[in-house]
């Protein structure tokens, strides 16, 4: 078996941010990727792996789980919704806009909600 190395000591890298981790990503060809919960909305983070510390690449409105990534980590794909819409499969470039590819509940677009 071969040898790994010194055991390294375990740290928060989350340690004084504001935000709460809820996914964490490995991206095979990149620096892995995290959602967290921002107040009542979903943020999207990369590691920095030259300081260890996560960098916001989004926020959206809503919430959002079931985070993967492309290979390259060029794609995202989540389960997204509001208090409004329900939740379904959204895909983007991290940092993009939230694209539905996904419809489960289509009668429920038509309601319109008080106060939106």
């Amino acid at each position: 078996m071969p040898d790994a190395g010194p055991a390294q000591q375990h740290r928060n890298l989350t340690a004084g941010m504001a935000v709460c981790p809820t996914e964490l990503v490995q991206v095979a060809e990149g620096t892995p990727l995290a959602l967290f919960a921002d107040g009542l909305d979903i943020a999207l983070y990369r590691l920095d792996p030259e300081d260890t510390t996560f960098q916001r690449v989004a926020t959206w409105q809503g919430i959002a789980h079931a985070l993967t990534a492309s290979r390259t980590g060029e794609t995202v794909a989540m389960l997204a919704g509001t208090a409004s819409q329900p939740k379904n499969v959204h895909a983007e470039p991290p940092g993009g806009p939230l694209t539905r590819v996904s419809n489960t509940r289509p009668e429920v677009r038509e309601i319109r909600w008080r106060g939106t």
